[in-house]
């Protein structure tokens, strides 16, 4: 490390501390860090100072690059790299990384209706549907929890969805 810097030259000091804090490691509570109490961390995609230089082989805080001794893959190579804003969302998991829902259709089979969607590993998804494409929303279903990292396609049917005249989707995040 370089002097000065420390930890917060890979990790965003004030989203380690927002993570640890979001987690009940308290680090504001009479501590040294209570004057971070109310400050909002950068963005997940916003580089800490020390990537892409010399000091670390990290060069990416979204992490978008599945290969080892890359990104943030340099030391553990689990692909899911560091939660530099303290949301609890981890690289391509973070909206301000990883693509936005993306759904892919939603089809018929008989009273039912299959929704399919596009998301990534490491989100907790909920589909919400209603019957005015502007409001009214309510969740459908159970939490889908995606495991791993990188893209994956979900799917749900909701059982006599396909009965009204009009039936809305959309994907949020319940995380």
């Amino acid at each position: 490390t370089v002097s000065g810097a420390g930890c917060s030259g890979c990790h965003v000091g004030l989203g380690l501390r927002t993570h640890h804090s979001n987690n009940g490691v308290g680090c504001y509570t009479g501590g040294c860090h209570s004057g971070d109490s109310g400050q909002t961390p950068p963005p997940e995609s916003m580089n800490p100072p020390y990537y892409g230089t010399a000091y670390t082989k990290a060069s990416n805080p979204c992490n978008d690059i599945q290969a080892t001794n890359t990104g943030e893959n340099w030391s553990i190579g689990d692909f899911v790299g560091l939660d530099n804003d303290g949301d609890n969302l981890f690289d391509q998991a973070d909206f301000d990384c990883g693509p936005p829902y993306r759904l892919l259709s939603a089809a018929r089979e008989g009273a039912n209706l299959r929704v399919r969607w596009e998301t990534v590993g490491g989100r907790v998804d909920a589909v919400q549907a209603s019957a005015n494409v502007g409001a009214g929303y309510v969740d459908v279903g159970t939490l889908i929890t995606n495991t791993g990292v990188g893209l994956k396609t979900n799917e749900y049917v909701e059982v006599g969805g396909a009965v009204s005249d009009a039936r809305f989707y959309r994907i949020r995040d319940a995380h």
